[in-house]
């Protein structure tokens, strides 16, 4: 799977055929309030995790595009990739520098 996000606050979720000169668009992850600029997958490939140009961070079912509402449920998760600037990891590291900074 391919997952594209861009200026129109979406993600598209392609199937790449085994040649890798076909695709198919599977569906489009909506929700996002400003502009895609970072996605991740989750190492399994289930989820991924997208930042956006308002400082967001959305979790989603790329094979439903559905969007994964309950953070418990990838706080722990392991990402294939590191693209996204914001996290949780990333977060807890914010709030301690600030408390720090206090």
């Amino acid at each position: 799977m391919l997952a594209v996000g861009g200026h129109d606050n979406c993600i598209f979720i392609y199937e790449v055929s085994d040649d890798g000169k076909g695709y198919q668009n599977l569906g489009t992850c909506s929700g996002h309030s400003s502009f895609v600029t970072h996605i991740d997958w989750s190492e399994d490939g289930e989820i991924l995790r997208s930042n956006s140009g308002d400082y967001e961070v959305l979790y989603w079912y790329p094979k439903t595009c559905g969007q994964e509402i309950f953070r418990d449920a990838v706080r722990d998760r392991a990402w294939a990739t590191q693209n996204c600037t914001l996290s949780f990891q990333s977060a807890g590291k914010v709030l301690k520098l600030v408390f720090k900074l206090i």
